[in-house]
């Protein structure tokens, strides 16, 4: 049956699909599987379908690309601010100016922009335009990317069993949304149309970032603080968060623990670009989860699987607010103590699709927010990682390799986005 398929398909394909499929598959279903690996491109290495634990082995790590960034330390001679300071420390912060809110008419502290965060901001947004037209090389090939190992990870805890109610009746009547039809549909449609990006697969893959982290510290530490400083910090800072402000949030969380600094409480009290539209929450949560050592459990199960996914666990799924709105338009979250009911319609879902829930859950995702805006282009998060590392060498006059080593492996150093918040300016005296 296979090599019937090679003949449409090509050797790579079919050799790959027969890897994923069941032995007793029949041809409709293995021309299914082929045709949804032909669009994804042979050629990129696609996870195969594991078993939760032990899923599949990571290959040999590629080599790493880097460039030579010195043309942009000539650039920066002429730059308004002082790159040297800003590789090291954050935009001076602004006094907030008070404001009043149009909705409830009262006053309250609103963050502003300090001169030096306003003219970074500038120089930030021009390097974005030029990455986002393609002319750089970025730092991690993201046609390379591959998972963490999940069994270097001893991970406690199984949201199907612990994120689910009590009472049968509770669980009956979360099925009846989990697996309603409407939703099921919503749900394919939505894998379908993220299929034609290749950005939108293997979202979680970030073996090369795990790489540099057991480079710098070792394989025991390494994972460690691999799981710590981006797993972990992704995870509680992920509320509400676009993923370029989540990094950037996780980055600076990390910061202020190495240099032994409190988490600031109030919204303006955040240096520019880190904020969002749940910057202060975020990084309270970030303060309990990760400062204080409460740890992230099945208790917090969005968090959680977050967490076990870019540690390289496909068998668990993140169910966030966007993929709540393709099971019902208008929920935010699962509701309740309904976690897990909702995650294992998903993976039901998954099988018929014969990919890893969570491999599931990032095409579907891209899908979903293709739906809402059609201009978006998916990245997978490898690539956003890469933008920021280009984004912060280009304004500070570092190298890129600096940024990786001393921002997100050491977290010594600031990581940058293209802008922040739409905040009040405040005028130079």
């Amino acid at each position: 049956m296979l090599s019937k398929l090679a003949v449409d398909f090509g050797e790579d394909v079919v050799r790959r699909a027969g890897k994923l499929l069941a032995k007793d598959a029949t041809e409709q279903e293995a021309r299914a599987v082929a045709t949804r690996l032909a669009k994804e491109g042979a050629a990129k290495p696609l996870a195969a379908r594991t078993a939760k634990k032990s899923l599949a082995a990571k290959p040999e790590a590629p080599a790493i690309v880097k460039r030579v960034s010195g043309a942009n330390r000539r650039a920066l001679s002429d730059a308004k601010y002082d790159a040297e300071k800003l590789a090291r420390q954050y935009p001076d912060i602004a006094p907030p100016t008070l404001a009043v809110d149009p909705k409830s008419g009262k006053e309250f502290l609103q963050k502003t922009l300090s001169p030096e965060a306003e003219v970074f901001g500038e120089a930030r947004r021009a390097a974005q335009k030029d990455i986002e037209a393609g002319s750089y090389v970025p730092y991690f090939n993201p046609e390379e990317r591959f998972y963490a190992d999940p069994a270097a990870y001893n991970l406690q805890g199984d949201t199907l069993v612990d994120a689910i109610p009590k009472r049968p009746e509770t669980i009956a009547k979360y099925e009846a949304m989990a697996y309603d039809p409407a939703a099921t549909s919503r749900l394919s449609s939505a894998y379908e149309a993220g299929l034609t990006h290749p950005g939108a697969a293997d979202w979680y893959a970030m073996g090369q970032l795990e790489k540099a982290f057991v480079d710098q510290y070792g394989p025991d530490v390494g994972r460690r603080m691999f799981k710590e400083r981006f797993a972990d910090s992704m995870a509680a800072t992920t509320g509400g968060a676009d993923p370029t402000a989540n990094l950037l949030m996780a980055s600076y969380g990390n910061m202020l623990k190495a240099a032994g600094r409190d988490i600031p409480k109030a919204p303006y009290e955040l240096p520019s670009p880190i904020g969002g539209r749940y910057g202060a929450t975020n990084m309270a949560m970030f303060d309990r989860l990760i400062n204080r050592g409460e740890g992230l459990t099945t208790a917090n199960p969005k968090r959680f699987n977050f967490s076990a996914n870019f540690l390289g666990d496909r068998a668990r799924s993140t169910i966030d607010e966007q993929m709540s709105g393709l099971f019902a338009p208008g929920m935010t979250m699962p509701p309740g103590v309904s976690y897990g009911v909702f995650e294992r319609a998903l993976g039901d879902l998954a099988e018929r699709y014969n990919v890893p829930p969570a491999n599931f859950q990032d095409i579907a995702w891209a899908g979903g927010k293709l739906a809402k805006t059609p201009k978006y282009r998916p990245k997978s998060m490898i690539e956003i990682a890469n933008e920021a590392v280009e984004r912060t060498a280009r304004v500070t006059g570092q190298d890129p390799e600096e940024v990786v080593a001393e921002a997100l492996v050491k977290a010594k150093r600031p990581v940058y986005a293209k802008g922040g918040l739409a905040v009040k300016r405040r005028a130079s005296r």
